[in-house]
């Protein structure tokens, strides 16, 4: 499968499957998408909102007697993404002066005045998809594992055996206030 969409955004995904031998039987399958930032942040003209994400995934299925099989499956993930910043669509007086005052600017201002739950502000058109941080958003995840499964049938009782090892390494770097004030 292959698809395209918004952000250039670009996705592919497969698998395979088939025997082996008489006994044996496999399946492979993986998938990626890229997309291209979504949002422009006001500090440096950078974009936030894209991602690259891989995945695969392939198994070995073998039945060793009528009695017993053993899968074996390894897989592995990458994610590398700058993602998300939330897209702010009101901004009240208070927080503008405040920003005002430590030097920070205000994404899509001027907007229109308003009023949201009795407190004054300005709105700002949130499909404009302009956000204020100070920091780059970054996310990176790299996740790989193995895992085999026996089953035996002693006819009196199933014996089943999981092993699974993993490899998890994640960094995360977010701006959670959304704002370009240091």
């Amino acid at each position: 499968q292959l698809d395209y969409g918004r952000f250039d955004t670009i996705g592919t995904k497969g698998s395979v499957t088939g025997p082996l031998s008489d006994n044996v039987s496999y399946r492979v399958s993986g998938s990626f998408r890229e997309r291209n930032e979504a949002t422009v942040e006001n500090i440096a003209g950078s974009g936030s909102g894209g991602y690259d994400r891989t995945t695969a995934r392939g198994q070995v299925l073998w039945n060793i007697s009528d009695l017993s099989s053993l899968r074996v499956t390894v897989d592995y993930s990458d994610i590398d993404e700058d993602c998300c910043i939330p897209v702010s669509n009101f901004y009240p007086l208070s927080g503008i002066a405040l920003l005002n005052a430590t030097g920070a600017t205000i994404p899509g201002l001027p907007g229109k005045p308003g009023v949201v739950n009795g407190v004054a502000g300005v709105h700002v058109d949130p499909f404009d998809r302009v956000v204020a941080n100070n920091s780059a958003t970054n996310t990176v995840v790299d996740d790989k594992g193995i895992s085999l499964h026996f089953d035996h049938d002693f006819e009196w009782a199933n014996f089943t055996t999981i092993g699974v090892y993993r490899e998890y390494e994640s960094e995360f770097v977010q701006d959670y206030d959304d704002t370009d004030s240091l």
